[in-house]
């Protein structure tokens, strides 16, 4: 529970000082980075990694307005469904 308030206590303060489109977008790619590397030996950590970093995408969409968040989901979209898969070797 505590790495959960941690996480959002980061996102919500990162917000505070840059646009969230921004930090949604780093976060993306960073996430998409992450899931093109081969899988890590301590895979269950990069689990928790993506997972976290999914939350983070779920806080930033709620700091975007109506109409730059539907131009964000579909960008999001296959993001997620690759973390969310069975086939991931991370999740």
């Amino acid at each position: 529970m505590q790495t959960l308030a941690a996480t959002d206590a980061v996102v919500q303060l990162l917000c505070e000082r840059v646009e969230p489109l921004y930090c949604l977008d780093c976060l993306r790619k960073s996430l998409e980075a992450c899931l093109d590397r081969p899988a890590p030996p301590a895979a269950d950590a990069a689990s928790r990694c993506l997972q976290l970093g999914l939350r983070g995408c779920a806080i930033l969409f709620e700091r975007l307005p109506g109409e730059v968040l539907e131009e964000e989901l579909p960008r999001t979209r296959s993001l997620v469904l690759k973390v969310r898969s069975p086939t991931c070797r991370r999740c």
